[in-house]
C-alpha cells in the first residue's frame, strides 16, 4: 500500500484533547501508543464514515 506523509495543524484545544486520547489509550491498552498512530486511526475512521 502505498502511503503519503500529511501534516496537521491543531488548534491548541484539539492537540489538548489528542494528548488526552493517547493517554486514556496507553492506559487501557498498555501499549506504547504515539500521537501519529492515533491520529491515523480516526482519520481513517472519519473517511470510512464518509464513504
Amino acid at each position: 500500500m502505498e502511503t503519503k506523509t500529511v501534516t496537521v495543524r491543531l488548534p491548541l484545544p484539539e492537540f489538548k484533547k489528542l494528548d488526552d486520547l493517547v493517554r486514556q489509550r496507553r492506559q487501557a491498552t498498555g501499549d506504547a501508543v504515539t500521537k501519529s498512530e492515533v491520529m491515523r486511526e480516526a482519520l481513517a475512521d472519519l473517511i470510512k464514515r464518509q464513504g
